[in-house]
């Protein structure tokens, strides 16, 4: 989710804890503007709602990050700066600590995961190349996500019957968008979209793993502050 920034601002590279800081701003601008609007149309208890709306955050954050930062060897930020892969060292700085081997220590850990995700989510973005339509209905197909635990059994039945409105939806757009090709290769392409988050959200899961049992330092993902990590 973008913010508002001055058309004249040039764009930064950054460290962890600007990172830090923007991504908590902007946890708190999807729950808010993006979830909550989900949970309103959610015919199911508040608690559901809720829960369905906290799942929602680190997927649908993993999927717009990769989307904004498609086409570059960059990690956009929604203010626009960001994060160049091929400095990690730099962005694991902190000019505070005299111990430059922290900062080392935690690129060596967790530049695998920065690339993995590279390679699964973003590449296959690339190869998609969705449009901002297409995006919206991948956001509204993460919220109606079923099977995940502590869904009620009326919460699935509800998210199953969204999800094939939402692929009705998808199907006639891609209709009357490709009049020469098949359709239903396109829809088939963005289902793999939705596949290829689930598998970056499964590398998050593995990277957190590896937050607690080696110290980082405060540079942990901030996307483990949401309740899907929780």
């Amino acid at each position: 989710m973008e913010f508002l920034f001055s058309k004249d601002r040039k764009p930064n590279a950054t460290n962890y804890k600007v990172l830090n800081e923007i991504c908590s701003k902007d946890i708190d601008l999807v729950y808010q503007h993006i979830s909550q609007f989900f949970q309103s149309i959610t015919p199911v208890n508040d608690e559901q709602q809720k829960y369905l709306g906290h799942q929602f955050i680190a997927p649908y954050l993993l999927l717009d990050g990769a989307w904004r930062s498609r086409g570059t060897e960059l990690f956009v930020m929604p203010n626009g700066d960001y994060v160049d892969l091929h400095s990690l060292e730099s962005f694991y700085q902190n000019p505070d600590e005299k111990d430059d081997s922290i900062a080392e220590n935690v690129t060596t850990l967790m530049k695998p995961y920065w690339h993995l995700n590279n390679q699964v989510l973003r590449k296959n973005l690339v190869e998609v190349n969705l449009d901002l339509s297409e995006f919206l209905f991948v956001s509204a197909l993460i919220f109606w996500d079923f099977g995940v635990p502590e869904q009620s059994d009326e919460c699935i039945k509800v998210c199953k019957q969204m999800r094939s409105r939402i692929f009705e939806e998808l199907t006639t757009y891609e209709k009357s968008k490709i009049l020469t090709e098949d359709h239903s290769l396109r829809v088939g392409e963005i289902v793999i979209v939705l596949q290829a988050v689930q598998k970056a959200l499964g590398i998050m899961h593995e990277c957190r793993d590896i937050s607690i049992v080696y110290n980082l330092h405060g540079r942990e993902c901030p996307l483990f502050k949401t309740p899907e990590f929780s």
